[in-house]
């Protein structure tokens, strides 16, 4: 956080602590996390909608053979989700650790490259996509509700 004089306590507003964070730690650490950031929206996004479109719409599809098709939208979405967060799990580990990073002088990316190579030394690969559970109970009933509704509403 904030180091200095300014502790949190001391924000006043969103944009008082937007200014106290780049007087203390520097202009650019507002945008910490935003290449791995990146690099994990663009192929999560394909990933998603190319899924979703294939599980709904694709005649090979188990859930357009096995799903109702009022509910094949709600089937599509969770699965298509669940699939792009398990994808991208360890980039979001990645940014998530750059970005809480306290490094001094830029070197947040070399910190965050050493904590990640020791969690995959002391815990396995597998704690790469920790966090992932927590990711899929609040992504997953999104997005098959979404696509639900959006599906249902397009079809009125």
């Amino acid at each position: 956080m904030c180091r200095g004089r300014d502790t949190k306590a001391d924000f006043n507003t969103t944009f008082d602590g937007l200014r106290k964070i780049a007087r203390n730690e520097g202009f650019t650490t507002l945008w910490r996390g935003l290449s791995p950031t990146l690099v994990m929206t663009v192929p999560a996004n394909i990933v998603y909608f190319t899924g979703y479109d294939w599980l709904r719409f694709n005649k090979q599809s188990p859930i357009n053979r096995f799903a109702n098709d009022n509910y094949a939208p709600l089937v599509a979405g969770a699965f298509a989700r669940s699939f792009a967060a398990s994808i991208v799990s360890p980039i979001e580990m990645f940014r998530t650790r750059m970005q809480a990073s306290q490094a001094s002088s830029g070197a947040h990316f070399a910190e965050t490259v050493k904590g990640i190579g020791e969690m995959v030394t002391s815990h396995g690969y597998t704690s790469l996509w920790r966090g992932l559970t927590l990711t899929l109970w609040r992504d997953v009933p999104f997005s098959g509700i979404y696509w639900w509704g959006y599906e249902s509403i397009r079809g009125q």
